[in-house]
C-alpha cells in the first residue's frame, strides 16, 4: 500500500532531460502542497465563513490542482506548468477585480505566482506575468480609490490570516525547492565536470597509447614490406612485434593446403624453435583461440587467462596471462593467424585490437606479396630457362653443319680479316686474352677473344668496350637468325598452302569428274579429248598459267602470234579466271561440308529417336519396325533384317526382314560358316562389303540362290552387318543392303553400330520383360491351383480339382491323376490299372 501510494505521489522522471525532471519534481510538490492547503481552506470556509462563495472557490481550486496533477502524470510538464500558473493567476486576478480587491491574500498570491513562473516556465513567462500583475494591481487600486469597486468578499480576519500564511508557506516551499534544485544541479555539474576531466585525461592516455600502437604497427609494417622471402618475413615479423610491443611471446600460424588446420611457421625465442621442430598444428574451428579466430575470421581476445574457458595452457609458455589471436585476411580469405601473448593480465584489451588488426592486415599483405613475388620469380626463372632452351635449340638448328658450319667466326690480326677454320692457330698462351661471352637470352652462343701482347692487363674501359660490342653482336646475330627462321617458316607455309591447294583441286576434279580441258575452234567449245585438230607450234601460242596461292592448277593457250598485247590479255584473263575458279571450288567445298553437317545432324537425330523409342517400347515387333523406319531416313537400303542367334541350336531367328519395302514372313535359318552373319556372330566385328561391278555381273551370270528371295535380276551390291551385343555375348545381327554400287562407307558402319547398341539393350529388356511376365503367369496359375486344392474337403475332391485345373491351365487334351502304392508294398509286379512300376 505504501509503495503504491509513493508511486502515485511521485513525479514523472526524464532520464535524458534533467531540467524537465527538475520542473516536474517542483511542480509535483507545489501541486500536492496547494491541494493540501486548499483542502484546508475549503474546510475553514465551510465552517467559519458565512459567505458560500469562499467555500465553492476553494473547492474549485482543489479540483483544478488535482486535474493539473493528472496532466503532469501524463508527462505534459510544460503544459501543466503554464496552465497551473495561468489558472491561478486568472483566479486571483478575477477575485481581486470582482470580489475582494487588493487584500493581503490577493497580494501574497500574486507574489507566489510570479515566483512559480520564474521557477517553472523561464524568464519570458515570468516577465509577462509581472507586467500583467502590475496592470491588474493598478487597475484594482484605482477602482477601489475611486469607489468604483466595492469588495463584496472582504473576508474575515481569520480567513485573511490563514490565506496569507498559506501563501507565505507556499512561497517559502517554492524558494526552498528552487534553491535545493539549484544546489543539486551545481553539485551534479561539479561531479560531471570532474568525471569529464577524468575521462579526458583517460582518453588522452588511451589516445596516446593507441597512437603509439598505430605508430609501432606502421613501423613494423614498413619494415616487413622490405622482406620478400616468406620464412625470413615471418621470423622478422614475430621478432619485431615482440620487441616493439613488449610482449611475452608472438607466433604466426599459416593455413595448410587442405584448409583444415593451422601450422606454426614462426615463433619467438627458443619456444618458437621447439614448436616448429615439433611441427605444431592446430585444427581450424572451436578448440583453440587460434583455430576459432581462423574459423570465424575475427579477433579472439582473452584478457585474463585465469578466467577464460577458451584458453588452453601450453607447458612451454607458463607465464601467459593474456592472449590475442588476429586472423591474417586477404580479400576475406584466411592466410593464417597472428598470435600475441602477454605476461600481465589485461595487457591486451579491446582498445588494442584495432592496432593489431592493422598490423595483421599489413602482415597478410606482405605475406601475400611475398607469395606472389616467389611465384613471379619462379615463373620468370621458368620462362628464362625455357627461353634459353629455345634459343639453344634455335642456334643448334641454325648451326646444323648442313646449311652452314657448326662454328662461324672470324680472326683479325691488325692487317687482314680471315674466317675461323679448323686450321686457325690458337691465341698465343703468353698473351693477355680478354674473353667476353656472346649471350642471347642468357644462353651463351659464342664469345669474343681479344689478345694483348703487352705485359699489362686489360683495364675496365677496354672490358666495358668489348662487353658493349658483344651485346650488340648478340642482338644483331639473333635478329638475323630469327629473320632467316621467319623466312624459312614463311617458305614452308607457302609450300604447305600450295600443297593443300593442289590436293584440294585434285579432290575436286576427282569428285566432280571434271574434263581435263576444253578447246574452242572458232565455232564451238569441245572437250580437249574430243578435239581432233593438231596442236599449234609453241612459237605460235600465247601461254598463261592459272595460279592459285602460288600453285599452278591449269594453263591457257591462245593460238596466234605471241605479241605483248596478247600476252597481257592472256595474263589478265588467267588471273581473273584463277580467282573465279578458286571461289567456285570453295563454294562447292562449303556446300559439301554443309551437306555433311546436315547428314551428321540427321544421323544424330536418328540415334536419339532410336534411343527414345527403345526406352519406351516393350513389344519387339513394334520396336524393330520403328528402328527400320528411323534408319531408312538416313541410310539408303533395299533390304533390311534383324537376326537373333540361338547358340544352343545354332539357328538364327529373323523377327524382321524387309526386301524392297516388302515385309517377309518370320522364318528361321541355319548359319553357314561362310556367311557374313556367322563371321559377325563369332568374331563380334562389323562387316562392310561393297562389291565391284564385275563381281555383281558374275553373280548375276551364275544366278546363285539368294538368301532373301530377291528377284534374280536384282543383286545385292553393298551390304553392312553389325553385331547386336548382350553384354559380352553377340546375340544377333542387324544388316542393311543395297542394290547400288558403293552405297555404304565407314560412317554408315559407325551409325549402324550406334543404333545396334540401343537395339541390343531394348531386345534384352524385352526378353527379360517377357520372362518376368511368363514367370508371373506361372506363379499365378500355381497359386490359383493351390488355393482351389486347399479348399477341398476330401481326397477325391482334391484329386478331381488338381487334374481339372492342370488340364485347363496347360490346355492338355488328356490329363489323369491317381493314387497307388508301389509294387514292393502291395506284393505285385505292377501298379494298379497296369501302370509301369
Amino acid at each position: 500500500m505504501r509503495e503504491q501510494l509513493r508511486k502515485l505521489l511521485a513525479p514523472p522522471l526524464f532520464p535524458d532531460d534533467p531540467e524537465q525532471s527538475r520542473v516536474a519534481s517542483l511542480l509535483n510538490t507545489l501541486l500536492l502542497a496547494l491541494t493540501t492547503i486548499f483542502v484546508v481552506n475549503t474546510a475553514i470556509a465551510f465552517f467559519f465563513n458565512p459567505a458560500p462563495e469562499a467555500f465553492w472557490l476553494n473547492a474549485a481550486t482543489v479540483v483544478t490542482t488535482i486535474g493539473l496533477l493528472t496532466l503532469l502524470r501524463l508527462k505534459y510538464v510544460r503544459a501543466a506548468a503554464l496552465i497551473t500558473i495561468a489558472v491561478f493567476w486568472l483566479t486571483v486576478a478575477g477575485l481581486a477585480i470582482l470580489s475582494t480587491g487588493l487584500t493581503v491574500t490577493i497580494v501574497t498570491s500574486f507574489f507566489v505566482l510570479i515566483v512559480l513562473a520564474s521557477a517553472l516556465t523561464g524568464y519570458v513567462t515570468t516577465i509577462a506575468f509581472v507586467v500583467l500583475t502590475l496592470l491588474i494591481g493598478s487597475l484594482t487600486a484605482y477602482l477601489e480609490i475611486t469607489g468604483l469597486l466595492v469588495p463584496t468578499l472582504p473576508g474575515t480576519y481569520l480567513v485573511n490570516t490563514t490565506s496569507a500564511g498559506g501563501n507565505l508557506i507556499v512561497l517559502t516551499v517554492v524558494l526552498m525547492l528552487t534553491s535545493t534544485a539549484l544546489r543539486r544541479a551545481l553539485d551534479d555539474l561539479g561531479s560531471k565536470n570532474a568525471a569529464l576531466e577524468d575521462a579526458r585525461g583517460s582518453l588522452e592516455t588511451r589516445v596516446a597509447e593507441r597512437t603509439r600502437d598505430l605508430a609501432l604497427a606502421a613501423e613494423v609494417g614498413r619494415r616487413l614490406s622490405e622482406v620478400r622471402q616468406q620464412e625470413a618475413l615471418l621470423q622478422n615479423a614475430v621478432s619485431l612485434i615482440q620487441e616493439r610491443f613488449n610482449l611475452y611471446h608472438v607466433q604466426v600460424y599459416l593455413v595448410t593446403s587442405g584448409q583444415r588446420s593451422l601450422k606454426l611457421q614462426a615463433g619467438t625465442g627458443q619456444v618458437g624453435v621447439a614448436l616448429r621442430h615439433q611441427r605444431h598444428t592446430l585444427p581450424i574451428g572451436p578448440g583453440s583461440i587460434n583455430g576459432l579466430a581462423a574459423g570465424q575470421k575475427r579477433p579472439i581476445l582473452v584478457p585474463d587467462t585465469a578466467t577464460s574457458s577458451l584458453f588452453r595452457p601450453n607447458p612451454l609458455l607458463p607465464d601467459t596471462r593474456a592472449e590475442l589471436s588476429v586472423p591474417l585476411l586477404v580479400e576475406n580469405r584466411t592466410l593464417g593467424v597472428l598470435n600475441l601473448q602477454a605476461s600481465n593480465q589485461h595487457t591486451l584489451t579491446e582498445e588494442s585490437i584495432p592496432a593489431f588488426e592493422t598490423l595483421a592486415s599489413q602482415l597478410a599483405t606482405a605475406l601475400e606479396n611475398a607469395t606472389l613475388f616467389a611465384a613471379a620469380q619462379a615463373a620468370r626463372a621458368d620462362a628464362e630457362s625455357y627461353l634459353r632452351r629455345l634459343t639453344a635449340a634455335g642456334w643448334e638448328r641454325y648451326l646444323n653443319a648442313v646449311d652452314r658450319p657448326q662454328q662461324i667466326g672470324f680472326v683479325y690480326d691488325n692487317q687482314t680479316l680471315t674466317p675461323l677454320t679448323a686450321d686457325t692457330p690458337p691465341a698465343d698462351p703468353a698473351a693477355h686474352v680478354l674473353q667476353v661471352p656472346i649471350q642471347v637470352a642468357g644462353q651463351t652462343v659464342g664469345a669474343i677473344h681479344v689478345a694483348n701482347t703487352a705485359a699489362q692487363d686489360w683495364d675496365d674501359d677496354a672490358r666495358a668496350l668489348v662487353t658493349a660490342v658483344s651485346e650488340r653482336v648478340a642482338r644483331q646475330v639473333e635478329n638475323l637468325r630469327l629473320l632467316e627462321d621467319a623466312q624459312r617458316f614463311q617458305a614452308e607455309a607457302q609450300n604447305a598452302v600450295r600443297r593443300l591447294t593442289r590436293q584440294a583441286w585434285q579432290e575436286q576434279t576427282a569428285a566432280e569428274k571434271i574434263e581435263h580441258g576444253y578447246t574452242y575452234d572458232g565455232r564451238q567449245i569441245l572437250p580437249l579429248a574430243a578435239a581432233a585438230d593438231a596442236a599449234a607450234p609453241d612459237d605460235e601460242l600465247v601461254h598463261g598459267s592459272l595460279v592459285v596461292r602460288g600453285q599452278p592448277i591449269a594453263s591457257l593457250e591462245l593460238a596466234g602470234a605471241p605479241t605483248a598485247d596478247a600476252q597481257q590479255l592472256v595474263t589478265a584473263v588467267t588471273a581473273q579466271l584463277s580467282t573465279h575458279l578458286e571461289n567456285l571450288r570453295l563454294t562447292a567445298a562449303s556446300e559439301r561440308a554443309l551437306a555433311e553437317s546436315q547428314r551428321r545432324g540427321e544421323e544424330l537425330a536418328v540415334i536419339n529417336q532410336v534411343a527414345q523409342v527403345v526406352s519406351q517400347q516393350r513389344d519387339v515387333d513394334q520396336l524393330l519396325a520403328s528402328v527400320y523406319a528411323q534408319i531408312g531416313r538416313v541410310v539408303q537400303m533395299d533390304a533390311f533384317h534383324v537376326g537373333l542367334y540361338n547358340p544352343q541350336t545354332g539357328l538364327m531367328d529373323y523377327p524382321l526382314m524387309v526386301t524392297s519395302d516388302r515385309h517377309e514372313q518370320i522364318w528361321r535359318a541355319t548359319l553357314h560358316k561362310t556367311s557374313n552373319s556367322y563371321r559377325v556372330i563369332h568374331e563380334g566385328v562389323p562387316v562392310l562389303r561393297n562389291l565391284t561391278a564385275a563381281e555383281v555381273a558374275h553373280i548375276r551370270a551364275t544366278r546363285p540362290p539368294t538368301l532373301f528371295g530377291e528377284p534374280s535380276e536384282q543383286i545385292t551390291a553393298s551390304l553392312i552387318f553389325v553385331p547386336l551385343r548382350a553384354g559380352e555375348r553377340v546375340a544377333g545381327v542387324l544388316s542393311v543392303q543395297s542394290y547400288a554400287l558403293d552405297a555404304y562407307g565407314e560412317h554408315d558402319v559407325s551409325l549402324l553400330s550406334g543404333v545396334a547398341s540401343y537395339v541390343s539393350i531394348a531386345l534384352e529388356n524385352a526378353r527379360l520383360f517377357a520372362e518376368i511376365q511368363q514367370q508371373g503367369e506361372k506363379e499365378r496359375i500355381i497359386n490359383a491351383v493351390s488355393q482351389r486344392i486347399l479348399s477341398t474337403l476330401s481326397v477325391e475332391e482334391a484329386l478331381q480339382t488338381a487334374v481339372a485345373e492342370l488340364g485347363q491351365a496347360l490346355q492338355a487334351r488328356h490329363a489323369r491323376v491317381e493314387l497307388a502304392l508301389a509294387a514292393a508294398e502291395n506284393g505285385r509286379g505292377a501298379a494298379p490299372n497296369g501302370m509301369p512300376s
